[in-house]
């Protein structure tokens, strides 16, 4: 009799979701022709095991990277309750074995779906990819090593990744210590290095796992980086190391809570910015209020002083003609001239 563990791992392959409910493993020790019994055993796993209720949205697969319920994807444990201890056994049925497996590998390492950028250096053109380490015999042990390519055209990831097209990533692309696969389930991250690219273009990238006897794995999933042409500040580009920090894509709902707060939170830089614009307004408000009531008070005393001051009343010659047809001014007597508007009696003009 054999036995193997089964898995709730929500990587991909081949389980969908973690925390589902739902586990899942590959059958690779079956090896010579036979009728063969599945016996599945379940217990509370030391008091670690929870019910999910309900199928509302609070159940749902949460993933703040994945917009897709696979590959990275969890369900949220809100609202799940412990369960009692208890242990089950499902006789679950049989299933033939027609043939002898042959005398050789012929299980390659499993797909890597979670393949994934973190980060991209713009300055030097670097970008940090991450993803879940494969088995050997597909989700058992560990592969061997790791194959990664990128391409100019996307559909040359699928049909053309075993062919001379596309770029190998070497070890002269690897920022840092060689690539070593981790047994299946590890998360895994590289740093490459691809300072010759000078110029606006998409690179899309693919990865496989290899296992001891040169079987490859299934092409991954496909992830673009975008690397521009334009200079980039060094104030603005942020150097990427392989212990830049990377968020797990089954994190737990509080850091999840936490994560969907900042994102839709203002950032330190416009809280700043911020402030400043209303000191600066206030500042301006200040100045004019100053200057106004400056220019009020500058106003009041001007008129204060015009009111004060002895008014000087010119005389008009029309309006202060006196009973001789002429006004006095200081003692004299002036003539007044003679206008159709001031006439004269007719004895004054012979």
């Amino acid at each position: 009799m054999d036995s193997f563990e089964l898995f709730d791992y929500g990587i991909g392959d081949p389980d969908i979701t973690k925390g589902d409910g739902i586990y899942s493993r590959y059958l690779t020790t079956v090896t010579t022709a036979g009728h063969y019994w599945l016996t599945i055993s379940a217990n509370d796993n030391n008091g670690s095991a929870k019910v999910l209720y309900g199928g509302n949205s609070k159940s749902m697969p949460k993933n703040p990277n994945h917009h897709q319920y696979c590959c990275g994807s969890y369900i949220s444990e809100y609202g799940a309750a412990p369960t009692e201890k208890f242990m089950r056994q499902v006789n679950y049925g049989s299933f033939f074995v027609t043939n002898d497996k042959v005398n050789k590998d012929i299980y390659p390492p499993n797909r890597i779906v979670d393949f994934r950028v973190m980060q991209v250096d713009q300055q030097s053109k670097q970008v940090l990819l991450v993803w879940t380490s494969p088995g050997d015999d597909y989700d058992k042990g560990q592969a061997t090593s790791y194959f990664i390519k990128y391409f100019d055209k996307r559909g040359d990831v699928f049909n053309r990744f075993n062919e001379d097209v596309g770029k190998i990533v070497d070890i002269w692309n690897i920022n840092g210590p060689p690539l070593v696969p981790e047994i299946y389930g590890t998360e895994q991250k590289v740093l490459v290095d691809l300072h010759n690219s000078h110029q606006d273009k998409i690179f899309y990238f693919g990865i496989q796992g290899v296992d001891k006897a040169g079987n490859r794995g299934t092409v991954s999933n496909i992830v673009a980086v975008f690397f521009s042409s334009k200079p980039v500040s060094p104030t603005v580009s942020h150097s990427i190391s392989l212990n830049s920090t990377v968020s797990s894509s089954t994190q737990d709902p509080a850091t999840d809570k936490k994560l969907k707060m900042n994102k839709g939170g203002l950032s330190t830089g416009n809280i700043t910015l911020i402030v400043s614009l209303i000191v600066l307004l206030l500042i301006i408000i200040l100045v004019l209020l100053v200057f106004l009531c400056k220019r009020k008070s500058k106003n009041k005393k001007l008129r204060s002083q015009s009111s004060n001051k002895p008014s000087k009343i010119k005389k008009d010659a029309v309006d202060n003609v006196d009973s001789g047809y002429g006004f006095e001014e200081e003692g004299c007597v002036k003539e007044t001239l003679l206008s159709p508007v001031n006439p004269s009696p007719a004895d004054v003009v012979v």
